[in-house]
């Protein structure tokens, strides 16, 4: 007795302590729940959207439900009814035995003594003539010989596999409703939330929130309070643009003016990529690797606006903060750099870092056209990268770029990831948390737009906003990069005849920084080209070349998926109207 009393004695206070700390997780409970009670924002809610059955048919759009396994499954149209064999053998559906039917071959009328006679390969007709059936086809008698089924050819039964896409669900945009067969889906700017009952189109499923100008989310739609470049305004309650917005929202602007002309160089850079020893040397700072190499790259900055173009040998890592490393040149090709006053090139460095994921596994060539001179691209910068992906909803018209897609489909896994660059104000805080606070700053002036092909598995989610800091070396400096050299300046006007061709162009000069050329003997117009450098001249659309060679000769280039390169020998040396 006395042991078992001491023993109840002893249980009195844990039980004490148990309804205690009960009592308190209650009151701690119901605070939480009046705290997201009270500062979960008022938000306007609608009903869901019925998008059909949690089935095959809405998930896989002409798939059946396979009853045995509950797989979802797919005939051939060549081989169209189930079999009574598993759905994953290779005899799931069948293409019953039949017959073909065809029309036969008029091949004229009989010849002979009786015009009855025909060719080995023909028949005759009562109606006088010879005719053919196909190779394996016979003659048929139930049709006459003018009918579409004038010959026939039978077949056997026929067994091939099924397509199994997966498991019965609803369609890609679609919730299932709990445990039903009901699929539903939230109007365009809302989410679901946490209101339940068995049919989400007589109740308020849906909240509208996190858009700009509209309330933040609630917790209760378990997603981020408000969207991509958007944040939370405490004060008004309100989500509004971050200062990321504003960069993402002016480089859409730049990259509609700029993208195509700088993507139409996308093979040179991918070709400059997959060279290790260019790569290698721009990380490096070794110009006798690169110039070699880079000599036939054609520098993508054709228009006036820029004034600087940079090959940088990159790497970037796929961390939550992601960071890249560049080094590589800079090289002068201003208006008047084209014209022959060519500046040296400079060696740069530049490092930059992410908030949120960044391309991953990437590393190569940096293709990049800047409005500043080449001595003077130094200092902090911020912009927005995104790959081609991305840019293809607000530039549609970027989706039919053809050396694009000629590149991707012969490269799988390729991608191009662009990145718009604007002015950092150096006299705000550095704070990387600084850009997912709505605060308005400056977006900066528009210093350049840079290429980079990417074969990364850790590709980022959606555009990315991007703080970067790029320093020169002082007094490194290599000889300038150019396509050949030889005088510069020189007038090119005069016939040239086609390396093994009897073809003929025509060259004339208009000014030093402008030359067209078109075929000889023919009335087509004459095609601009716009000097580049000291002996190169390019095509308003990029997509062709001509660069003197030492020897006097012209090399022809197409700058398109075709890469044609050709020699021109000069034939005639005065030039007429």
């Amino acid at each position: 007795m006395v042991a078992s009393h001491s023993t109840f004695a002893e249980s009195m206070p844990a039980t004490r302590n148990n309804s205690r700390g009960i009592k308190y997780l209650a009151i701690a409970s119901a605070i939480i729940v009046a705290f997201l009670l009270f500062f979960t924002p008022s938000v306007e809610a609608e009903p869901a959207v019925y998008t059909g059955k949690f089935s095959c048919e809405s998930k896989y759009a002409g798939s059946e439900t396979d009853i045995g396994t509950g797989r979802c499954f797919s005939c051939a149209s060549s081989h169209p009814n189930r079999t009574v064999f598993s759905v994953t053998s290779d005899k799931a559906c069948e293409r019953p035995a039949g017959i073909n039917w065809t029309k036969a071959t008029d091949r004229g009328r009989g010849t002979g003594l009786l015009r009855t006679d025909c060719p080995s390969d023909a028949f005759w007709d009562p109606n006088g003539r010879c005719y053919s059936c196909p190779g394996g086809f016979g003659r048929s008698l139930e049709y006459g010989v003018t009918s579409n089924r004038a010959c026939f050819n039978r077949y056997g039964v026929s067994r091939m596999s099924a397509s199994l896409p997966g498991y019965q669900g609803c369609d890609e945009n679609s919730l299932r409703n709990g445990l039903s067969d009901n699929c539903f889906t939230c109007p365009a700017g809302t989410y679901r939330n946490a209101n339940i009952g068995s049919d989400l189109t007589q109740i308020n499923a849906c909240t509208r929130c996190g858009t700009e100008g509209a309330r933040p989310c609630p917790v209760t739609t378990l997603r981020k309070s408000c969207d991509k470049f958007l944040a939370e305004d405490f004060a008004k309650g309100i989500c509004v643009k971050t200062q990321a917005g504003y960069v993402h929202e002016a480089a859409l602007v730049e990259l509609g003016r700029y993208a195509s002309t700088i993507l139409s160089q996308a093979g040179d850079a991918l070709s400059l990529s997959n060279d290790d020893q260019v790569v290698d040397g721009l990380r490096q700072g070794n110009a006798q690797k690169v110039s070699s190499r880079t000599s036939p790259a054609l520098n993508p900055c054709v228009l006036d606006v820029f004034n600087t173009w940079t090959l940088g040998g990159t790497g970037e890592t796929s961390l939550i903060i992601g960071g890249g490393l560049e080094t590589g040149m800079a090289v002068d090709v201003s208006v008047q750099g084209r014209s022959g006053n060519q500046r040296q090139a400079f060696w740069y460095g530049d490092a930059s870092y992410s908030l949120g994921l960044s391309i991953g596994s990437s590393a190569g060539i940096n293709y990049g056209c800047w409005t500043n001179a080449n001595n003077d691209i130094l200092g902090a910068s911020h912009g927005i990268t995104m790959s081609w992906s991305d840019m293809i909803g607000p530039l549609p018209e970027l989706r039919q770029h053809k050396n694009l897609i000629d590149l991707r489909t012969a490269n799988p896994g390729l991608d191009f990831v662009i990145g718009v660059w604007f002015e950092y104000d150096e006299n705000i805080k550095e704070d990387a948390l600084l850009d997912i606070f709505p605060i308005k700053k400056g977006v900066g002036a528009f210093q350049g737009i840079t290429l980079t092909p990417v074969f990364g598995q850790g590709v980022g989610i959606g555009p990315q906003y991007v703080r970067s800091y790029t320093g020169q070396f002082p007094g490194k400096q290599l000889q300038t990069v150019s396509s050949t050299p030889g005088e510069p300046n020189q007038d090119i006007s005069g016939d040239y005849i086609i390396a093994g061709t009897s073809n003929t162009n025509q060259f004339r000069m208009v000014n030093p920084s402008k030359l067209e050329v078109r075929r000889k003997g023919s009335d087509t117009p004459w095609i601009p080209h716009a000097r580049r450098d000291a002996r190169t001249f390019i095509s308003e659309n990029g997509i062709s070349t001509y660069t003197l060679n030492e020897d006097g000769t012209l090399t022809w280039r197409s700058n398109d998926t075709r890469n044609i390169v050709t020699t021109l020998r000069k034939v005639a040396v005065t030039w007429g109207p």
